[in-house]
């Protein structure tokens, strides 16, 4: 099987200036933060430090990030590492410096900092802004993988399949690629689908392929949809619904959530709607917004439970606050329509428009409606 390989990891990750926060005080005004950052709070200055970045509030000046950035990692904090690390990697606001780029995101990996290893680790893989050394890459790949990182899992398992800066060790590849996979992980979940369609490193068994190949292509991942149908006429659909609930019994929402899908659909069954029910809510109840959304249909239409417009509400809402356009078509429907709440067309445009947004061409067609018939 040819392997999938992680695609650079300097490309992926360096999404400039976007980075996380530290949970500071983005409460309060930002002369509140200016204050606590002049009072040498390395949290604040970070943080001050990332709104000059982005331009967020304040207008956008590299460098006076650059200034609090540098003030707070003088205290050892972790993200102004990192982003010190991007500056000089993009040249933005500075001369661009590879070498001081890979000083700042040792410093950061050092303290342990899973973002800087992994980026470490690609540098040293490709020879980028310092000399290829595949042990040494494997060296920070293996302390971020170790910190339960799943990108850093994941490209340990390639490592291991390919022979690169460790022993050559299919089965540790496995055991790496199903860490990173039960995370969610999609290239690990291929590759693992993978393993296990031809018995490399693991025990052959096509229907864990399947249901592997099944998570990776609910997230997108395109050699896995490309691989399901094939796959799907070798096995039967019980052996593909019980390897799908041992995923889904060790926790991984997508499971849950994909396993109530073939209840529902009655894949080598008759349709089963207590089962998808349960497992929907097991994964709506963690916040999977895929599982909140059927189960806001489910109580729409009175699929294995009392109709109950309130309660679809609830569950479209739930997901429609986590982004869900066709929650958010729906939820904006049920205010159009005045299903578990008073007609109200603001609300129902409101809705359509964050749908319409996302590309909802339905959501788009009624909000042409609302806006004539107001007309």
């Amino acid at each position: 099987m040819k392997l999938c390989i992680y695609p650079a990891l300097i490309a992926a990750l360096l999404l400039l200036f976007c980075l996380p926060g530290n949970a500071v005080a983005e409460e309060g005004t930002p002369d509140a933060l200016r204050a606590a950052a002049e009072k040498g709070d390395p949290r604040a200055q970070y943080e001050l430090g990332k709104k000059y970045a982005n331009g967020d509030v304040m207008p956008q000046d590299l460098g006076k990030a650059r200034l609090w950035w540098e003030k707070a990692a003088e205290q050892g904090h972790e993200q102004a590492l990192y982003g010190l690390g991007f500056i000089f990697e993009k040249g933005a606001g500075v001369p661009r410096d590879l070498k001081q780029a890979e000083t700042y995101w040792q410093r950061a990996a050092k303290r342990g900092h899973v973002k800087s290893q992994l980026l470490l680790g690609s540098m040293y893989a490709q020879g980028y802004g310092v000399e290829k050394d595949p042990v040494e890459a494997a060296k920070w790949v293996r302390m971020a993988a170790g910190q339960g990182y799943a990108p850093a899992q994941y490209n340990l398992g390639v490592m291991y399949a390919n022979g690169e800066g460790v022993p050559k060790k299919i089965e540790e590849a496995a055991k790496w690629y199903r860490l990173a996979a039960e995370q969610g992980e999609s290239n690990a979940q291929f590759n693992l689908g993978g393993m296990y369609a031809t018995g490399e490193g693991v025990d052959q068994d096509s229907a864990k392929a399947y249901a592997w190949l099944n998570l990776a292509a609910f997230r997108g991942h395109k050699g896995a949809q490309q691989r399901l149908p094939d796959l799907a006429q070798l096995i039967e659909p019980l052996g593909a619904l019980e390897a799908q609930r041992e995923i889904a019994e060790a926790g991984n929402l997508d499971a849950q959530f994909l396993l109530g899908g073939m209840y529902a659909g009655g894949e080598g069954m008759p349709p089963d709607y207590p089962q998808a029910l349960t497992w929907w809510r097991r994964a709506a109840g963690q916040g999977h917004p895929g599982a909140q959304f059927n189960l806001g249909v489910m109580y729409a239409k009175g699929k294995g439970v009392t109709q109950d417009y309130e309660a679809a509400m609830e569950w479209y809402r739930l997901a429609a606050e986590q982004g869900d356009p066709n929650a958010q078509f729906n939820l904006g429907g049920m205010y159009l329509n005045g299903e578990g709440v008073a007609k109200n067309a603001l609300q129902a445009s409101i809705w359509f428009k964050l749908a319409a947004s996302q590309g909802h061409e339905k959501a788009r067609e009624l909000l042409d409606k609302i806006k004539t018939a107001r007309e």
